[in-house]
C-alpha cells in the first residue's frame, strides 16, 4: 500500500515538473506552490489516468492534459471530472 501511494507522489511530481517547465514564459513559470491546494483533485487525476492507460494510453494523456489545464485554471473538482 505504501509503495502505491510513492508512486502516486513521483507520478504527480513528475507531471507537476514536466507542466511547470512547458508552462515557461520568459522568466515566468507555474511553482509548485501553485498547486498545493490541488493535492486531491492530482491524486484523482493519477487515479483515472492509471484506469484509463491500461485501456488506451493516447486517450490517458489526452485526459491527464485536458484535466491539468482544468486544475490549473482553479476549476472547481467537479469540473475537473
Amino acid at each position: 500500500k505504501r509503495s502505491d501511494t510513492v508512486e502516486a507522489d513521483m507520478w504527480i511530481l513528475s507531471t507537476l515538473e514536466d507542466l511547470r517547465s512547458r508552462s515557461r514564459a520568459g522568466s515566468v513559470q507555474l511553482q509548485l506552490l501553485d498547486f498545493e491546494d490541488a493535492k486531491e483533485k492530482l491524486r484523482e487525476l493519477y487515479r483515472a489516468w492509471v484506469k484509463e492507460s491500461q485501456r488506451n494510453r493516447d486517450r490517458a494523456e489526452v485526459m491527464k492534459e485536458s484535466r491539468l489545464a482544468a486544475i490549473a485554471l482553479k476549476f472547481s473538482k467537479t469540473d475537473v471530472r
